[in-house]
């Protein structure tokens, strides 16, 4: 029309601004209006045309600043409400809140949609008391509709308050509850680790005559997952079809975590081993990259590693953040951090982890962008930190124990994992230390969580020494060939175990805690059936949660003396190379490549022995890292193997030692921690 020198009125620009808005091309839309004004032919249609681009962009300020040229007596209902999900889409509650409190002064009727709008604000910014006061205000009103309970669910979920989640879902019958309303329950009880619950809610998504969709199933699994119930997890992926639903790449992903999760990796291999991996799409991608990142390590699956995070750096908006954090976990984990890929997956991640994130996946974040080491990491840290306070602050708040709470106790390991990241990646304040030690403090502080008999002192029992008591900690002498079962691997039928062990000595027969396999029964690290040395054992949950702080932050020190074939270097003071072991059950070795987790072992020579037929080296050695045989496997890889390694070692060189060394010649000889507000230092060669 300008190319001729035809004149356009209002109505064809709002159908302009409408057809550009319609394919999603607001930027466009947003210009033609601009170029109206310009020309004088701005009109209410056209203003509200503008609105609803402004709100399909997410361009929420740019919308509150439209609506404010406009006097208050010519505002619409219409125009409000575009306003109101621009804000929603951008998860500026504050400002939706702002707005709807106008709109009401000005007796601007508000409708249901304005209020679910306003409700799907203030879950999206995490503001769950705020999502139900305005379901209150509205129920005063007007009925509330499906949708204004299946968002104040979510704000529930978001929130990780199940509680509220299931009386808004009985509330909700009220008014027929549809399929949404189900699976935001079911999602919220996921998050709280709520699985037999969860499992209610969808056998009753089939009592009303509803049939559940792939949404039901995923976060139904998941819930599952949490626990490794895998039985479960994997007859609901079998009654899929039934209900002529597909698996996607997110059901068979839960199904998997929930056998990794139970050490079922014969299932594990079987699923991974069905077709469907594909490349296409963002969720193919991730899960292909999933797969991959579990397959042995080789030069093969880097370089289908590197080539997948090219891909995934032109995919990161396309992923869901639950996605986006699998794939950086994975991609991290064979050591593929392409700079590209973290920094656009920051920016991406930023602003979704409040709500959306799951302590442990909070976790995984850290990990990731620490391994990383991305220019991008410090917004991210800051990200889980304020998160991690918060949700702190609400654990605290309810009075929840690690003894007795599922969730207190994932917050608890995610706050760990968060701690060692930062801690590896040198960003650790003493600040955000002191309030996970002041949180964890607080979590075990239910009465019962700990015995409070005084402690008494005892020495030995059946050849195992307690070499000290002090406070809720003791430390013992293991014995080579005596394993410390901590729950969290399979047990050999013909060693020692342990904790049998331990709960018969006289003075630490009387803490449950060392009976408890969810809690390692009580032990802070392991060491290798071999291997002998320095144990340490929590008697109370404080203890144990204190004592695994100081481990995650770096407090915890643990040296070992071990003899090595050959002559370490003097200038060879430390390896860095990854570790990669099997964390799902196989028993295999560790081995170290390209793929693995970042491991570091620190190496002190102490003295040589040079004979007829070996060279010989004694070392003292402090790990900074706790990989499965990090040591006798970073001592091989530099070409010293440990005397008498049966694993690590060539066989001729086993036989040889074995002649005169019976067992593996390594020993952790020094442990040092803080206990009652002092370093205890605790040495003991031998």
């Amino acid at each position: 029309m300008k190319e001729n020198g035809l004149q356009f009125n209002a109505y064809q620009c709002s159908a302009a601004m409408t057809s550009y808005k319609n394919a999603s091309m607001w930027p466009r839309a947003l210009s033609l209006f601009l170029s109206s004004i310009h020309n004088s032919l701005d009109s209410p249609t056209m203003q509200n045309v503008a609105l609803g681009s402004w709100a399909s962009g997410s361009r929420w300020k740019e919308a509150l600043d439209l609506l404010q040229q406009t006097p208050p007596s010519r505002r619409q209902l219409f125009a409000c409400s575009a306003a109101l999900s621009a804000c929603g889409k951008s998860t500026a509650w504050q400002a939706a809140l702002t707005l709807m409190k106008e709109m009401l002064a000005e007796e601007v009727h508000a409708d249901v949609v304005c209020y679910n709008t306003l409700i799907s604000a203030c879950g999206k910014g995490g503001q769950w008391t705020l999502a139900l006061e305005v379901l209150q205000e509205m129920k005063r009103k007007m009925r509330p509709s499906n949708a204004s309970y299946s968002a104040t669910i979510s704000a529930c979920e978001k929130a990780f308050r199940w509680r509220e989640a299931l009386a808004l879902l009985e509330e909700a019958h009220a008014v027929r509850p549809q399929l949404s309303c189900f699976n935001a329950a079911i999602s919220a009880c996921e998050k709280c680790h709520k699985w037999q619950m969860a499992l209610n809610i969808f056998q009753e998504i089939s009592q009303r005559r509803q049939s559940p969709d792939r949404i039901s199933f995923n976060a139904c699994i998941s819930a599952c997952a949490g626990e490794s119930i895998w039985t479960i997890a994997l007859h609901l992926l079998q009654q899929m079809p039934r209900c002529q639903l597909t698996p996607g790449a997110i059901t068979r992903s839960a199904v998997i975590t929930a056998c990794e999760k139970a050490l079922q990796w014969q299932v594990v291999l079987k699923i991974l081993d069905q077709p469907g991996f594909g490349r296409g799409s963002a969720t193919e991608l991730h899960q292909a990259m999933w797969y991959l990142s579990k397959q042995a390590p080789s030069s093969q699956t880097q370089l289908k590693a590197l080539q997948g995070a090219r891909e995934a750096t032109g995919l990161v908006d396309e992923f869901k953040v639950k996605q986006l954090v699998s794939l950086l976990r994975s991609f991290a984990s064979m050591l593929v951090t392409d700079r590209d890929l973290f920094h656009k997956a920051a920016a991406s991640l930023e602003l979704k982890i409040e709500g959306s994130l799951q302590t442990q996946e909070l976790a995984n974040v850290a990990w990731a962008f620490a391994v990383s080491s991305s220019l991008s990491s410090g917004s991210i840290f800051d990200s889980v930190e304020r998160t991690l306070t918060v949700r702190g602050e609400a654990l605290l708040a309810d009075h929840a124990s690690i003894c007795t709470d599922p969730m207190a106790r994932d917050y608890a390991e995610g706050m760990l994992g968060v701690v060692w990241s930062l801690n590896y990646a040198g960003v650790l304040s003493q600040r955000f230390l002191d309030f996970a030690h002041q949180t964890l403090y607080q979590l075990t502080e239910l009465e019962g969580c700990f015995a409070m008999e005084p402690v008494r002192s005892s020495s030995i029992n059946a050849g195992l020494p307690l070499l000290l008591e002090t406070g809720d900690v003791a430390v013992l002498q293991k014995p080579a060939g005596w394993q410390v079962d901590d729950g969290h691997q399979n047990t050999a039928e013909d060693v020692s175990l342990l904790s049998t062990l331990v709960r018969s000595m006289t003075s630490l027969r009387r803490f449950h805690l060392l009976s408890d396999s969810a809690f390692s029964h009580g032990f802070l690290h392991r060491l290798d059936v071999p291997t002998s040395g320095l144990i340490l054992v929590a008697k109370t949950h404080r203890a144990f949660y204190d004592m695994r702080l100081q481990l995650a932050s770096g407090l915890l020190k643990r040296d070992y003396t071990v003899l090595c074939h050959g002559f370490i270097p003097e200038k060879r003071d430390e390896v860095r190379s990854p570790v990669h072991w099997w964390s799902d059950g196989r028993s295999t070795s560790s081995s170290v490549g390209q793929f693995g987790r970042p491991s570091i072992t620190i190496y002190y020579n102490c003295s040589h022995y040079l004979g007829e037929n070996d060279s010989l080296c004694l070392v003292s050695i402090r790990i900074l890292t706790g990989r499965k045989h990090q040591i006798r496997v970073h001592s091989a890889h530099i070409g010293h193997p440990v005397v008498c390694d049966e694993r690590y070692s060539a066989e001729k060189t086993y036989r040889s030692d074995m002649h005169w060394c019976p067992r593996s010649f390594l020993h952790r000889s020094s442990l040092q921690f803080r206990a009652e507000g002092r370093i205890v230092t605790v040495s003991l060669l031998g």
